[in-house]
């Protein structure tokens, strides 16, 4: 287990070191799965808390008069820096959702 852990931190290392100098549009397509957001396509951003699962949604307008919403599943304790993180960066566009 321990060798395996140590394992699974040096190739993190590595990933990191390998993407240290790399601008943020070099960051995007150095994965297959990596995407962006662009800031002035977000129309709204919704945490919305659950018993058993919290999200982050991205309410993203598209061509014409599409919207996608991309969602990032998030763990409760992270909601609240989560929060404060948005309300920095996009204040009118933030809403916060209680669910039981």
């Amino acid at each position: 287990m321990r060798k395996e852990q140590r394992e699974l931190e040096r190739i993190a290392q590595g990933q990191r070191r390998a993407s240290q100098g790399l601008t943020p549009d070099e960051l995007v397509s150095a994965h297959s799965r990596n995407f962006d957001i662009r800031y002035s396509k977000i129309t709204s951003v919704k945490i919305t808390r659950r018993l058993f699962q919290s999200q982050l949604r991205f309410y993203v307008s598209g061509p014409s008069t599409t919207e996608q919403i991309i969602r990032f599943n998030l763990p409760k304790k992270q909601i609240p820096e989560a929060r404060h993180l948005l309300e920095l960066v996009l204040p009118p566009k933030t809403k916060v959702e209680n669910h039981s």
